[in-house]
């Protein structure tokens, strides 16, 4: 038998020489002018390229500030830096490499709550302006009025006065798109043309909630200072030409892959009954799992009638808010099969009794589709017996204003003028959610798929809801029906220079 001496004093056993490779930091700006109004119309556009560095995207980031020239104050919602930007996309010679639609609500209302642990929402009170413990632009953890439960445990929503009339505030965050996120380093020398940066700005109103009763002004709040941030990683010539081989050997490609996200929107009218039907037209060959939110975004039950319901926006935070539509339970149809057989139980009518009680069956599945029910706080820290589904209380709009008492019943999405049980929180509200999700990885035919395959068969998606039989059904107003699909995606890069996708 052969002896084999123990890794600790096999001194033979030493460690392969690696790549000589030299890390720098690289600020990249924009190449179409330096500030951007927020008024949901902007581009931003910034060019990435090297001739002969490797892209760190985990180790790189998005830097700006908001310059605040109103007469107003402000506070952001709970998607934090995301939730300056409607849409995120990156392209490749005007070609669109990966897009997500709906980015702001989709940070505000699904990924912010369900992701930010408690660490990770202290450290965005520094870098994204949330709210840990500390009221307001406060430095250090309120002891005072602020100190309810909720609120230490990350909870309420920031108040409206953290950036001051004709204050600038600087932000930092991640960029979310599936070739950023993911572990590789992306090879920049081996393109013809720049990976682009396009973020398109949001109107001032959606980015949180004013202190006035005017809406902003769109152009008087600004996005300068703007950089992408870039951990790059400086190789020799030698390596480049390895890269080239390898992509020679692979058939002229290299193969990068992530998971990106695909928005669709669709309405249920008011006072809708039984099934309700939201298309998810998605042609893909690996879903691996489906979001959705829904809430009225017009406010048609403001004192001042509908004439003036887009006024309301800014006074409250409408890209987190959500509400559960009175359901009952809901399916993803995918051609003739339904996703899961037996539907999962949402909370249900919020005129039932101790509706809030059932939410159980919804949390983990929502916790299964962002993850694995085996991860510690696998559901994050916005997703609680406060927040989720949650209206901040039924006495009134002062009341909620100054706070109130949290978990008094269910949201169901409407937004009114405050008379009624619902509405958007706003200023120091609790925070109300309302994101659900399904896992659609468990559902494998084959062991070679993964995921839900609708491309192949061009097999129509349906989000099938079921509301209450009964005159409340749906609510009082018509919802939109944000759907997120999270899906494989693989990136190519050829010999060519260009950059390709599958999905």
């Amino acid at each position: 038998m052969e002896r084999v001496l123990p890794k600790s004093i096999n001194y033979t056993d030493v460690l392969p020489m690696s790549v000589p490779a030299v890390a720098k930091r690289r600020k990249y700006y924009p190449n179409n002018g330096p500030n951007f109004p927020l008024d949901g119309q902007s581009q931003i556009r910034i060019d990435l390229a090297s001739p002969n560095s490797l892209l760190d995207c985990g180790h790189s980031y998005l830097e700006f500030e908001i310059a605040n020239n109103t007469a107003q104050t402000f506070g952001l919602d709970s998607g934090g830096a995301h939730v300056c930007f409607d849409t995120c996309r990156i392209e490749q010679g005007g070609r669109v490499i990966s897009e997500t639609q709906a980015y702001n609500r989709l940070h505000s209302a699904v990924l912010a709550p369900l992701q930010d642990a408690t660490t990770g929402r202290s450290t965005q009170s520094v870098t994204e302006l949330q709210l840990a413990g500390n009221a307001g632009n406060q430095l250090l953890p309120s002891t005072s009025a602020d100190a309810r439960g909720d609120n230490q445990a990350f909870c309420r929503h920031n108040a409206d006065g953290q950036v001051a009339a004709g204050g600038v505030v600087k932000l930092t965050m991640p960029i979310t798109s599936g070739l950023f996120t993911q572990d590789k380093l992306l090879p920049l020398p081996l393109l013809n043309e720049p990976l682009t940066i396009v973020l398109t700005c949001t109107a001032a109103s959606n980015i949180g909630v004013w202190s006035a009763g005017a809406a902003p002004v769109s152009t008087l709040v600004v996005i300068q200072r703007i950089s992408y941030v870039a951990a790059l990683v400086e190789v020799g010539g030698d390596v480049i030409q390895q890269f080239r081989q390898m992509q020679s050997m692979m058939g002229g490609q290299l193969a990068i892959s992530g998971q990106d996200w695909l928005h669709n929107s669709g309405t249920i009218e008011a006072a809708a009954q039984g099934e309700q039907i939201v298309r998810v037209p998605a042609r893909k060959r690996s879903i691996k799992s489906l979001f959705w939110v829904a809430n009225d975004p017009q406010f048609l039950g403001n004192a001042g009638g509908a004439g003036t319901a887009s006024n309301l926006l800014h006074l409250r935070f409408n890209m987190s808010y959500g509400g559960t539509c009175n359901a009952l339970n809901f399916q993803m149809k995918v051609g003739s099969v339904v996703y899961p057989p037996t539907p999962i139980v949402l909370p249900g009518n919020t005129l039932g009794t101790s509706p809030e009680f059932q939410r159980a069956e919804a949390v983990t599945e929502l916790a299964k589709a962002i993850g694995s029910l085996a991860i510690t706080n696998n559901s994050g820290s916005g997703i609680n017996t406060v927040t989720y589904c949650t209206v901040s209380t039924t006495t009134g709009a002062a009341a909620r204003i100054a706070g109130g008492a949290p978990n008094e019943g269910l949201a169901n999405g409407d937004n009114d003028d405050g008379a009624a049980a619902d509405f958007a929180p706003q200023t120091a509200g609790t925070i109300s959610v309302a994101p659900f999700g399904l896992d659609l990885d468990s559902f494998q035919t084959q062991l070679i798929q993964s995921g839900i395959d609708s491309e192949t068969m061009s097999e129509e998606i349906n989000l099938v809801i079921n509301t209450p039989q009964d005159a409340a059904g749906s609510g009082l107003y018509a919802k939109t029906v944000h759907t997120w699909c999270c899906y494989d995606k693989i990136y190519y890069w050829n010999a060519d220079g260009s950059l390709t996708f599958s999905d």
